[in-house]
């Protein structure tokens, strides 16, 4: 599995792939943008694994590929 900065970074790249703001998303997800803000910088100890599945099903990628393994 990739560090959590790993992972943010990852995240990231997503989002502005497709073009949307941290705001825009997070709207999208049914979550806080602080919290999207928090997950991009690599601190996502504590998220909630349903949000981070929806998170994977909105850019419709696996979850594997969001944590590298």
């Amino acid at each position: 599995m990739k560090p959590y900065e790993e992972i943010g970074k990852t995240m990231k790249e997503l989002r502005l792939s497709r073009n949307l703001t941290q705001a825009e998303l997070a709207k999208e997800l049914g979550i806080s943008a602080a919290t999207l803000q928090r997950w991009e910088k690599g601190k996502i100890k504590r998220a909630k694994s349903l949000y981070i599945v929806n998170f994977a099903d909105y850019f419709n990628v696996t979850l594997y590929y969001i944590l590298g393994v």
